[in-house]
């Protein structure tokens, strides 16, 4: 028999390591996040967590600034329901949220869809930074567990306050705080400009 895929051209990461710069602009950033904040809200709604939300999970469809995405990898999705919780060990460490990394709190209370918002989070930083919000010295997983997220002048000065203000909604160390899908579209950030159109395509 035959497997018929589709064709892609590249993934998020390496749209972000290409640059000259090794990062994207807000505008990408924002074109490029909210088709997957439209893909985790339709997962959400059918109970999907994806588990494991990473730039390189980020397929491109065209070799152009601002290309149609796909997520991929389901490897590690989980259903999950709106009030359920679980406890199984899942993703990239380095995207997740404290409570999916510590064993104490994994196991008495587990994670739920907030820790796609979480990775979310991360995406959107590494997009817009080039690099992780912690110290690469020091270990990662204890930073993650504190929230000690690395916020340097360069870039973040020239970074506008909607997208701080989005990014800080979805890094919280409180899941139950944590902006979750259902109101992230009413996020200033992402109704500052018509970044996005049904064509793919830049707009004016």
């Amino acid at each position: 028999f035959y497997l018929v895929m589709e064709k892609l051209h590249s993934d998020m990461l390496e749209m972000i390591l290409s640059q000259p710069i090794k990062r994207l602009n807000e505008r990408q950033t924002k074109f490029l996040i909210y088709q997957v904040l439209v893909a985790l809200r339709y997962l959400h709604s059918k109970s999907i967590v994806h588990c494991d939300l990473k730039p390189e999970n980020v397929l491109l469809a065209q070799a152009q600034d601002y290309p149609q995405t796909k997520l991929c990898d389901f490897g590690f999705a989980r259903i999950i329901g709106e009030k359920s919780f679980r406890r199984s060990i899942v993703g990239t460490p380095a995207y997740l949220p404290p409570e999916a990394l510590k064993p104490e709190i994994r196991l008495e209370k587990g994670y739920n869809r907030s820790l796609d918002m979480w990775s979310c989070g991360v995406i959107i930083y590494v997009s817009l930074s080039g690099t992780f919000p912690f110290n690469e010295d020091e270990e990662i997983e204890d930073q993650i567990r504190n929230a000690n997220f690395m916020f340097p002048a360069t870039p973040w000065k020239d970074i506008s306050n909607e997208a701080l203000s989005f990014l800080q909604s979805l890094l919280v160390l409180d899941n139950k705080r944590r902006l979750l899908i259902n109101k992230v579209f009413l996020q200033p950030w992402l109704q500052v400009e018509p970044f996005y159109n049904n064509n793919n395509n830049k707009t004016d």
